[in-house]
C-alpha cells in the first residue's frame, strides 16, 4: 500500500512456496488477500511478487498474464516490484550457496531477469517506478578469474540495454537492484565501489560512441536520460572516517542543523534553498560526505555515524538513518 512521501509497503511472496505459477497464485489467494483485508481493506494493496524461472515462463503466456492483471484489479492489488533473486526452488530443499546460481556469469540469469522486467512492464500501474531485485553478482567463492568478472559486467550492461529499450517503449522507469549479502561477490561497500569502477572499464569495451550509459554511482543513466538503479548495501564511495571534529557527534550536528532550519522562518523557495545549502556546507566542512543524486531531486549529506539529511527541490528537509550505507526512512522527519 502507498505510504506517505511516495513510499510503498508491499507484501513479499518469497516467504511462501511456489515454483509454478499455479502455486504462486494460490499463495496470493490463500495468504496475501487475508493480510490485505486486515491492513489495507479500503486502499490498493502492494504485492512484491516472487517468481521462479518456471513461474515466470508460465506467467509470460499472454492469456495467463491478462487473467492475472484482471485478478489484481478485482482484488485491489498492484505489483511494483518483483523478487528475481532465487532462480529455482527456494523452499523445502537445501539451497545455501546454490541460491545464487545461475549467477551473472550465466546468460540464463540475464534471460530470466529480462523476462521479469517484461512481465513487470505489463503489471506496473501508471505513474509508478518498477524494480526487480537480483543476486549480488555471484557467491564469492564462485568467482576465481578476471574473465568471470568481465562476463558479469557485460551481462549486467546487457540487462541495462534491455531495460532501456523497455523504458523507451513503455515510458515507465525501472530499477535493477543488486542485493549485497555476506560471503557474496558484493558484500561490502569497498567491494561494491570497486565493482562499479570495473563496470566503467567494461562499459568502454562495449561502446565507442556518445550513447553509452554512464555510471554515476547512484544510477546507470542510459539513453535519453532513463535511469536504471543498481542499489544495495552500498552504492557509492560514501565511507567517512572517524567522528566529527570539535567533539560534536553526528547526531548532535544533525539535530543542530534541523533546529537552524526551523529558525529560517517564511522565505520563498529560492531563498530557503540557498539558506539551507549554506547550512549544509557546515556538514561538508565537518567531514560529512556530499552526494548529488542523478535523477533524484535532492542532495544527500551522509554522516559517519549513520545520520542522513536530504533536501528536496522544494526546500523541504528529510532526515533519516543510513543502514549499511543504504538510506532508510524509518523514522522520517519532514521539516517545512
Amino acid at each position: 500500500m502507498k505510504l506517505n512521501h511516495g513510499l510503498h509497503l508491499a507484501y513479499c511472496t518469497n516467504i511462501h512456496r511456489g515454483e509454478t505459477w499455479e502455486e504462486t497464485l494460490d499463495a496470493l489467494k490463500r495468504y496475501t488477500l487475508p493480510v490485505r483485508d486486515r491492513v489495507s481493506p479500503s486502499q490498493p494493496y502492494a504485492i512484491g511478487l516472487r517468481l521462479s524461472q518456471r513461474a515466470a515462463i508460465e506467467l509470460s503466456d499472454r492469456s495467463t498474464l491478462v487473467e492475472f492483471q484482471r485478478w489484481l484489479g478485482q482484488n485491489h492489488c498492484y505489483v511494483f516490484t518483483i523478487n528475481g533473486f532465487p532462480y529455482g526452488r527456494f523452499h523445502g530443499t537445501r539451497v545455501k550457496e546454490q541460491v545464487y546460481l545461475p549467477d551473472w556469469t550465466s546468460p540464463d540469469r540475464v534471460a530470466f531477469t529480462n523476462r521479469l522486467f517484461d512481465i513487470l512492464a505489463e503489471l506496473l500501474p501508471p505513474g509508478l517506478e518498477g524494480s526487480v531485485s537480483t543476486v549480488p553478482c555471484s557467491f564469492k567463492e564462485f568467482i576465481r578469474t578476471d574473465e568471470q568478472v568481465v562476463v558479469m559486467g557485460k551481462n549486467l550492461w546487457s540487462c541495462v540495454d534491455h531495460i532501456s529499450a523497455l523504458t523507451e517503449r513503455t515510458g515507465k522507469a525501472f530499477h535493477l537492484g543488486l542485493e549485497p549479502e555476506p560471503l557474496c561477490y558484493l558484500e561490502t561497500s569497498e567491494e561494491t565501489v570497486r565493482f562499479f569502477e570495473r563496470l566503467l572499464e567494461i562499459q568502454d569495451l562495449r561502446f565507442s560512441h556518445g550513447s553509452k550509459p554512464v555510471l554515476d554511482g547512484i544510477s546507470l543513466t542510459v539513453r535519453k536520460g532513463q535511469s536504471v538503479g543498481i542499489v544495495g548495501l552500498a552504492v557509492y564511495k560514501m565511507m567517512t572516517t572517524g567522528g566529527s571534529p570539535g567533539g560534536q557527534s553526528d547526531r548532535e550536528a544533525s539535530n543542530q542543523l534541523k533546529n537552524d532550519i526551523r529558525k529560517l522562518g517564511n522565505l520563498d523557495r529560492d531563498q530557503r534553498i540557498a539558506k539551507i545549502r549554506d547550512l549544509l556546507e557546515r556538514l561538508r566542512s565537518r567531514g560529512w560526505t556530499f552526494i548529488q543524486q542523478e535523477g533524484a531531486e535532492g542532495e544527500w549529506f551522509v554522516g559517519a555515524k549513520n545520520e542522513a539529511i536530504l533536501v528536496d527541490e522544494n526546500g523541504s528537509v528529510w532526515s533519516g538513518k543510513v543502514e549499511g550505507l543504504s538510506f532508510t526512512s524509518d523514522p522520517v522527519l519532514l521539516l517545512r
